[in-house]
Order: C-alpha cells, then structure tokens, then sequence
C-alpha cells in the first residue's frame, strides 16, 4: 500500500494533501457552527450548504474540461490559492465579529468552487505520478488521508478548539493550513501532459459535451453514477443541515459532539479505505461500489432517530467505512477503465453526479424540517440508496459487467 511513496514528486502532493484536508475537515465543523453562532437557524445553515454546494456543481462542470486542457497541477495550485485568499479575508472579520452571514455564505461559494475544479484535476494528475499497478494503493494512501485528516483529526480539532474558545479560532487555524499547503504544491515539479490533451484546441463546451456523451453511452458509468447521484441527494443534506442541529440539541457541547460523530465517519472511513487498498479490487467490484455503499447507509435512520453518543458515533462510523471503500474503488475504476486523454472530464462528470443535487438535498431538508419530524427525514435518507442501488444493478447489467472485466 506503501509503494506510491517511493516517488519524491507523489511525496510532495501527498505532504501537501495531508495538511490541507485537515484545513477542510476543520471547515466542516467550523462553518455550520459559525452560522449557529450568528443565527440559531437551521434554514440559515441550509441556506450557506446550499451557497457551497451550488458552487461545487457549477465548478465541477468547467474543472474536467480544464484538467484536460491545463496542466492539473496549475489547476492544484490555483485552487489552493484561492481558498488561501477566501478565509484569509472572512478570518480577521470573524476575530473582530464583524463576519455578516452573506459574507460566510459567500466564502462558502468560493471553497466549493475550489472542491469542484480540484478532484477532476488531482484525479488526472495522479496517473503521470505513479504507474498504474500502483493506483490502487495511491487511492488507498488518498482515501485512508481523508477519512483520518478530513474526516476525523480536522473535525475534532475544530470540535475541541470550539468547546474552548469560538468558531473564529478555528478559521484563522484553517488559513495557516492552507498557506503550508501552498507552499508544498508550489515545489512541484510540472509533469508532461499526454499528447491528446497538449493538442487539444477548440470551444471549451465541446469538450463538456464529448465528457458527458462518454458518460452517457458507457453502461457502467451511467448507471453508477445515477445511483450516487440518488445516494448523494438522500443523505447530505441531512448530514450537513441536520445533524449539527441535532448535536446542538442533544448535548451540552454541541461543537464537540459534532466534531465527534464526524471524527467516527472518519475512523470508519479510514478502515474501509485500508481494508479495500491492502486487499486489492475486489473482484465484483461493482456490487461492493454500489451495493455495499448504499447498505452502508443504513445506520443513518438510526443516528437521526437517538440521541446517544455512543450509538450516534458506532452509527456513523458504519457509514464511513462504506464510504471509505467505496471512494477507493471508485477512483481506481476511473483510472483504470477511462482512457487517459478523458479522464479529466469523465471524473468532473462524476463529480457533478456527486454533487448535482447536493444543494437540492440541503435546501429541501431545510424545508421539510420545518415540517417533517427529523428522525423520519433521517429514515428515508437511509432507504433511498438501497433503492437506487438494486435499480443500477440490474438494469445496468452491472453483476455481468464486472465478471466480463476482470481488472485483478
């Protein structure tokens, strides 16, 4: 799993990954808290998720198109400086309490742009790193970096930092993280793009267009990305809008318990990032992408429904580790069965699958929590994916698919 570390230049990108998902694993927790702590409103939390969502499919849309185009790593830099820059100006103004909320909601848009453009972009990259029998453990190395830094050390740092002082801390520590991890990607080295895509000229949407008719017309692409994409919509925004109410509710340190429950997605996450990486491509990979995803799920019409610690944190932490196997294998599948020259924008239409209805599910929860208990909100966002997912299988042929392409 270790292998991919041999390389000096993946070193530098993976130094530079570390410090600036525990920056983003901080934002999680910060954000949501900064909006309670303005505005003690849940349609006022949906209202930012949505800014930041919004923003992430409108970016994921041009960033495949610009990862076949431009050098992926000017596209890195470029995206880490613009969120250096964004929580450098809202940071002194949250020290002063001056931060309004169209100004955090406008940061928010900005992270979300920078997310949008940045996967396409690391996803094309990594291959002119490392050789493609090492892809499964470069995935492994990035997924195992999320689910502990993101996922799990930024969330409760930010928990802690908060339980002691204010969400303001917590964004001046995000713009130092941001600004080491600036300075790492700037050692890199350019890499040479392919020819295809140095040669490529022409209107930009064309391109769009080409990344989504592959999409399209590539059975297994569709219908796995129709799943996520349902997946995606039944269970963010009650995450995202929902659950940091519902700590805040529950327990007496909100910020803490928040950080907690998503330091437990995290704990998850890394294991199933492990498991899968160590193990290599399972050999139905699809149903454990698909189905063993959405099964993971189901721990979530429990977490919305109790108001134990303990039980809230084992709940998520299920939920992490199909989220952890499933990232693995998903990137490794794009890599591995997408031709280099469009794989820049096969992984931003992925992207924008992803996220596409993300800001539908977070303001939608927003609403329906006014007038829809949150524990059935929570119920259904648990069935759903189960739903989409037995849908894809069949009617993709998915089960038949992954036995006629072994990739092992």
């Amino acid at each position: 799993m270790l292998g991919p570390l041999r390389h000096s230049e993946y070193r530098r990108l993976v130094g530079a990954l570390a410090v600036s998902v525990v920056g983003a694993g901080m934002w999680t927790v910060v954000m949501p808290m900064q909006v309670l702590d303005m505005r003690d409103d849940a349609r006022a939390l949906s209202v930012v998720a949505t800014c930041l969502s919004t923003a992430a499919v409108v970016a994921a849309l041009i960033g495949g198109v610009a990862a076949d185009r431009l050098p992926q790593r000017r596209i890195i830099i470029g995206v880490q400086t613009l969120n250096f820059v964004c929580l450098l100006a809202i940071a002194p103004l949250a020290v002063l309490d001056r931060l309004q909320l169209w100004e955090l909601a406008l940061a928010a848009t900005v992270v979300g742009m920078g997310g949008g453009l940045f996967a396409p972009a690391f996803t094309a990259y990594l291959p002119t790193l490392v050789p493609e029998r090492e892809l499964m453990a470069a995935n492994g190395i990035e997924g195992v970096m999320r689910s502990t830094l993101q996922q799990a050390v930024g969330p409760t740092l930010a928990g802690v930092l908060l339980g002691a002082a204010y969400p303001d801390t917590g964004l001046v520590i995000i713009t130092a993280l941001y600004v080491v991890s600036l300075a790492l990607l700037i050692t890199l080295r350019p890499s040479r793009p392919a020819p295809a895509v140095a040669s490529r000229r022409g209107w930009p949407w064309s391109d769009v267009r080409d990344g989504f008719r592959v999409v399209v017309r590539t059975r297994w692409l569709r219908w796995t990305l129709a799943a996520n994409a349902v997946s995606t919509f039944a269970v963010a925004g009650p995450v995202e809008v929902l659950l940091p109410y519902l700590t805040q509710e529950h327990f007496s340190d909100g910020p803490l318990a928040f950080g907690a429950i998503v330091a437990a997605v995290g704990a998850g996450s890394t294991i199933g990032a492990i498991a899968v990486s160590s193990r290599g491509l399972p050999r139905r990979y699809f149903s454990a992408l698909v189905l063993g995803g959405a099964v993971a799920m189901m721990p979530l019409a429990v977490l919305g429904n109790v108001s134990i610690f303990l039980v809230m944190a084992g709940s998520a932490a299920v939920v992490g580790v199909g989220q952890g196997i499933s990232v693995v294998i998903r990137a490794t599948l794009l890599q591995r069965r997408v031709p280099r020259e469009s794989l820049g924008r096969v992984a931003s239409a992925d992207v924008l699958a992803t996220l596409a209805l993300l800001p539908v599910s977070t303001a939608v929860t927003g609403a329906l929590s006014e007038v829809v208990p949150m524990g059935v909100i929570f119920g259904v966002a648990a069935c759903l994916p189960i739903l989409a997912a037995s849908v894809a299988m069949v009617a993709g042929r998915l089960r038949r698919d992954e036995l006629e392409h072994d990739l092992r």
